[in-house]
């Protein structure tokens, strides 16, 4: 009995660790780009938990939304000399 609960902590340990590890959650908001080792593996358009291998593939978010950068002009000069 002792040993089936000493089991069962590890077990919950273990599951605790990695499961940050193995799944990612995708937002509604966002797109997901999985890559292993530098390398597109999985591009993830639609919202919802999903899993990668652990330690090897690394999730990279984007927005969907469009992102507006207003700069104010700014005047400059060209090569020629010329505005």
């Amino acid at each position: 009995m002792k040993l089936i609960a000493i089991l069962l902590v590890v077990g919950a340990l273990i599951a605790g660790l990695l499961g940050p590890q193995i799944f990612f959650v995708v937002d509604e908001k966002q797109v997901a780009i999985v890559t292993r080792f530098g390398d597109v593996q999985q591009e993830v358009q639609s919202p919802g938990l999903y899993a990668k291998t652990p330690f090897v593939d690394s999730v990279t978010y984007f927005e969907k939304r469009l992102l507006i950068f207003d700069a104010p002009p700014d005047s400059l000069l060209t090569k020629d000399k010329k505005r």
